[in-house]
């Protein structure tokens, strides 16, 4: 564990790590750094939003894969471990739908008040 390397995650982000733009900023720092292993460290965070969480392992996964290492969470609170683990199920289980979408021009107003109405 000598060459691991640790990233305090309040240093960046404070306690709440809220949007996707602070988890690249993150990234941003830890990017260059080769190591066997890397460690984020979230003591003091006691917050991490839906898409934060989403961006994070984003990251994490392209992180591992194009460094071929390790990337670790420690000192993760119960709420942030749950938001992350519910994260990662959604991501998991997420099915790509391409829905159709249709465009239609009309100036006539029964027609635009119809189609208000089906809505």
């Amino acid at each position: 564990m000598a060459d691991d390397l640790k990233y305090r995650v309040f240093e960046i982000a404070g306690n709440s790590v809220l949007s996707r733009a602070i988890v690249d900023l993150l990234f941003a720092r830890i990017y260059s750094q080769a190591s066997q292993e890397l460690i984020l460290d979230f003591e003091d965070v006691e917050f991490i939003s839906r898409s934060a969480a989403h961006q994070l392992l984003i990251n994490k996964k392209q992180f591992e894969i194009q460094n071929s290492t390790n990337l670790l969470f420690i000192n993760l609170l119960s709420n942030l471990e749950k938001t992350i683990s519910t994260v990662q199920e959604s991501m998991r289980s997420k099915i790509q739908v391409n829905p159709k979408i249709e465009v239609i021009e009309s100036e006539d107003p029964a027609m635009i008040e119809e189609l208000l109405e089906f809505r």
